[in-house]
């Protein structure tokens, strides 16, 4: 039994680190890349500081093949999940369909998703 809480708690704190690290600090990165006003980035800077103090403790826990992945594969990822196509993702996230197709790929050989040659 207290194995069983053991494993569940570790489970529950990846959950929260890979959201956090997944749906929230990319849109935190993309926002900080506009141009704005001086207290508008400062509450982003202290929404990320906290969110990065919240996490933190949890950073042990992530599993080796997550944290292979860039923020943007991350990013990539979570899109995919939504249901975005590469054409979506790329005007969301301001890049070239190309550079989501090469962000797919290396998320697939990452993943072990795709046969190397």
């Amino acid at each position: 039994m207290l194995e069983k809480k053991a494993s569940d708690k570790a489970e529950l704190d990846q959950k929260v680190l890979l959201n956090v690290n997944e749906l929230i600090l990319p849109y935190l990165e993309n926002l900080k890349r506009r141009k704005l006003k001086p207290k508008e980035r400062l509450c982003i800077d202290i929404i990320e500081s906290n969110l990065k103090s919240i996490i933190s403790p949890l950073m042990n826990n992530l599993s080796d093949e997550l944290i292979k992945l860039t923020p943007a594969e991350i990013q990539v990822i979570d899109l995919i999940k939504r249901g975005q196509s590469t054409k979506e993702i790329a005007k969301l996230m301001n890049l070239a369909t190309s550079t989501i197709d090469t962000h797919r790929n290396n998320i697939r050989k990452k993943l072990g998703l795709k046969k190397e040659m």
